[in-house]
């Protein structure tokens, strides 16, 4: 038995339905099966048009991270002319600037 009932399928389609973001074809199906649930002539939605009305009904959030393009190359704002502050790219922070590429070698 599903957990849904006929007023939560009435509630999700027509929360669906108020979005801009649906196209023609699922816009007309939204619409024709929310028509046949308060028409009643269907009882409740399948499970496969529930799926598909929760893919919608789900907040899609653009991804604003990794859309942006980052140059690799370490670009000195201030031209070499005045140190490096925290402002600069390149900047590291004095007790992280000499540390040693790996650790000392010894023999066993």
């Amino acid at each position: 038995m599903s957990r849904f009932g006929r007023e939560d399928d009435v509630r999700m389609l027509r929360e669906v339905l108020e979005t801009e973001r649906l196209d023609s074809y699922s816009r007309d199906a939204f619409s024709d099966m929310l028509r046949g649930l308060v028409q009643n002539r269907q009882w409740s939605l399948t499970e496969s048009q529930r799926e598909w009305v929760k893919k919608f009904a789900e907040p899609q959030y653009e991804n604003l991270v990794s859309n942006k393009i980052v140059s690799r190359v370490v670009n000195h704002r201030h031209k070499e002319l005045a140190p490096c502050t925290s402002a600069c790219p390149a900047w590291k922070p004095p007790a992280l600037a000499n540390l040693p590429k790996r650790p000392p070698g010894g023999r066993a």
